[in-house]
Order: C-alpha cells, then structure tokens, then sequence
C-alpha cells in the first residue's frame, strides 16, 4: 500500500508539473497570438477616443508587459545556465510577441532594448568563455582545475554552435534590427 501511495504521488506531482508547463506555454502562446495583438491594437484605438478606457488599457498592457518582462527573465536564466535551446524557445517567442504586439503596447522601446539586450548578454557570456579559456591556454603549465575548465568551456561553447534554433534566433535579431533601421531611415525622411 505504501509503495502504491508513494507511486500515486510521484504520479501527482508529475501531473502537477505538466500542468503548470501547459499554463505557462499557453499565457506564452497569447503573447504573440493574432488575436491578443488585434484586441490590444483595438483598445489602443478606443482609449484615444473614449478616456474612461483608459485606466482599463493601462491594466492590460501592464498584464502583457509583464508577461513579456517574466519571458525576458526566464530567458535570461537560461543564458545563466548555459541551456541555449531553453534560452532558443523563448527568444522566439518574444520575437514572435514583439511583432505582434508593437502596434499596441506603451512602452514597447523599452520591451524592444530588453530583448535587444538579452542578446548582448548572450554574446557577452560566450565572449567571457571564449577569453577565460584564451587566458588559461597561455599558460607555461596547466593545472588539472585548468584543464577542466578549459574542457568545461569547450562544451559550452560547442553547445551553442551546434544549436540551429539559436542560430535562427540570431538571424531573426538581426533581421529585426534591419527593420527598426530601416523604419528609423523612413521616418526621419518623413520629418
């Protein structure tokens, strides 16, 4: 009996870490679903026309901000932990929100440099690596504490080169910043 209580309760908690995966990909997915962007685009809209909206507007953009603001954070603990596909998954996916939700958040500038930055972080963190590892091959004589950690960071960084979906991640930076430049171009063309 106690054995079946005990598989009854890793079963339990198994289920209750599922669930929570689910919840969490599903407010994930309604960051950048067409729907939250019309509804968001909508509001903004009204509220210009109709101020008693506009208390109720700042409530949602708020709640989206946030959960921007809550992916930026997991996506930077992944960079802390070197897992480049976890840091892959959600960098697509605030790509994917910040194109849908430009035309209606307040302060969308600031969401774009957090992302933004979340890829100087990234390329930081390999650059740190890759010196670390530089300064320790230098070296007349190397340690056994050296040549783990020289082996340690050959690993992280062989992690994120075999990593298409970081690769993609990348690409879809910086073709984002090739749209931003370009609108800037426009609009300083339109003044």
């Amino acid at each position: 009996n106690e054995s079946n209580n005990n598989e009854n309760n890793n079963n339990n908690n198994e289920q209750d870490g599922n669930q929570q995966l689910n919840s969490e990909e599903k407010e994930e997915e309604k960051l950048y679903s067409l729907a939250a962007g019309i509804f968001l685009k909508n509001l903004k809209l009204l509220k210009n026309s109709f101020p008693e909206i506009k208390p109720f507007y700042i409530e949602v953009c708020d709640m989206f901000e946030k959960r921007f603001n809550d992916l930026i954070n997991s996506a930077e603990k992944a960079i802390e932990i070197n897992d480049f596909k976890q840091f892959s998954s959600k960098a697509k996916i605030l790509f994917k929100s910040l194109n849908n939700l430009k035309n209606g958040l307040v302060i969308i500038d600031q969401l774009e440099k957090r992302y933004q930055n979340l890829f100087s972080l990234l390329l930081k963190k390999l650059n740190d690596i890759t010196k670390e590892a530089k300064n320790l091959l230098k070296k007349a004589k190397l340690e056994e504490n050296d040549i783990e950690l020289i082996k340690n960071s050959l690993k992280v960084l062989s992690s994120a080169k075999e990593s298409s979906s970081l690769e993609d991640c990348f690409f879809e930076y910086y073709s984002s910043l090739t749209q931003v430049d370009q609108q800037s171009i426009y609009s300083g063309h339109n003044s």
